[in-house]
């Protein structure tokens, strides 16, 4: 097997070509060339390999097993004291309990990441998980505060130049103001978020936000 960062690369690309099982058990072999190794480095692919395997989880939908491996990522972030790995974790955890119906827990996991992320330099992952309450709040009906927090999102993502935070916000906020009933607010947030997928050159992602 090549280095970890080579064979990650050929996992990306398994995944861009929607060949997912090869995706899955070039990560799962380079896992298990690095059981016995400990140090930093190796702790720190280890990490990335989770990420990507988690990624794969869901393209294919698999809840549960994506849960494991962010809970893998989160437990091995300690011993390095990544803290930015460890809140890329938890925000993708609670959007997969999101997903699940789960929103009391995707909630505490969104909140745990705000405070890790508040004073964080670089404000992204700070904006991923307000933008998790954001759809938590549409979600459950509390309209006015989804609005109110995907705006801040909007800001932090038109600040880092991150299309999709600031487009997945204008969607929140579109959705919300539709529930509400104003429905010139909702289609001028739809607009935004076209616009912005647009210019982003991902269009096709509008579809997952």
């Amino acid at each position: 097997m090549g280095n970890v960062h080579s064979e990650i690369q050929k996992a990306e690309k398994a995944i861009a070509e929607n060949d997912f099982d090869t995706a899955k058990d070039i990560c799962i072999a380079a896992l298990k060339e690095m059981d016995s190794v400990t140090n930093r480095s190796a702790i720190k692919d280890r990490l990335d390999i989770l990420v990507v395997l988690s990624d794969i989880c869901k393209h294919q939908d698999r809840m549960f097993d994506n849960i494991n491996y962010l809970r893998e990522l989160t437990k091995g972030t300690h011993s390095i004291n990544d803290m930015e790995m460890l809140a890329k974790g938890l925000i993708r955890i609670g959007f997969v309990f999101n997903r699940m119906g789960k929103r009391d827990r995707a909630m505490d996991k969104f909140n745990e990441a705000e405070e890790l992320t508040r004073n964080f330099e670089n404000q992204v992952q700070y904006g991923y998980a307000l933008a998790g309450k954001a759809n938590i709040y549409w979600r459950t009906g509390e309209n006015p505060k989804a609005i109110e927090t995907a705006k801040q999102v909007m800001e932090i993502g038109l600040e880092n130049g991150e299309h999709p935070l600031t487009a997945g916000a204008a969607n929140v906020i579109s959705s919300a103001w539709f529930e509400m009933g104003n429905f010139d607010e909702a289609l001028k947030g739809a607009m935004q978020s076209v616009e912005i997928y647009r210019e982003s050159g991902n269009i096709s992602d509008l579809a997952r936000a």
